[in-house]
């Protein structure tokens, strides 16, 4: 009867014990999964594939890497560019047609 009675007091006192390091090791083991997660791939070692991104990102512009493929055409941002563009281009018409009749 008696040693009934260590034998349940021990198995009570290290169960707690047992459960605490099992969550211990439960918690180390996924912060390590989430650090190996964040780590990522080692994308600075790695140059782009394109030349004129390897450019970009000389000069110090975010580049990505596995970027998805368009699936269509970005028709809408150049035509919104267009006007913008248009009045550099009558600017320069001027600057020569008034440089060579300066001449």
């Amino acid at each position: 009867m008696k040693l009934k009675r260590l034998f349940r007091a021990s198995r009570s006192r290290s169960l707690p014990n047992s459960r605490k390091k099992a969550r211990e090791m439960l918690a180390i083991a996924e912060v390590e999964r989430l650090s190996k997660q964040a780590e990522g791939p080692d994308l600075d070692s790695a140059a782009p594939e394109e030349s004129w991104k390897q450019i970009a990102a000389f000069l110090g512009m975010p580049v990505e890497f596995d970027a998805p493929e368009e699936q269509r055409k970005p028709w809408a941002t150049w035509l919104l560019q267009l006007p913008s563009f248009a009045p550099v281009f009558w600017l320069f018409y001027i600057c020569a047609k008034l440089c060579n009749d300066s001449d």
